[in-house]
């Protein structure tokens, strides 16, 4: 194979692997975030958000005695901000975020 055919190619796989990429980024979300959250559970009424502040604080937990944060800045990468809820995620009965 000449040099151009080799280059060509590896043009296409990358193309390629950029366009699963984006495809992923786009259409394929976490049904649920374990971040931000604790305990466990069996329903969904033994899990709550406990937030100090808002904004996008605080965590998705077992435990109604937990500390909360109270940094009243806004943070866009808490599940609650992205619209997720707190609830049981029955699979694995752990307290956590899903859609």
């Amino acid at each position: 194979m000449n040099t151009k055919k080799v280059l060509f190619l590896i043009l296409i796989c990358l193309i390629a692997i950029l366009i699963i990429w984006i495809f992923v980024k786009l259409f394929i979300t976490k049904d649920y975030i374990l971040s931000y959250s604790e305990g466990s559970c069996f329903t969904d009424s033994q899990c709550g958000h406990i937030d100090g502040c808002g904004g996008g604080h605080g965590k998705c937990t077992s435990d109604p005695n937990i500390n909360t944060i109270s940094i009243c800045d806004i943070n866009l990468k808490h599940p609650s901000m992205r619209g997720y809820e707190c609830g049981c995620l029955k699979f694995i009965g752990r307290c956590g975020w899903k859609k």
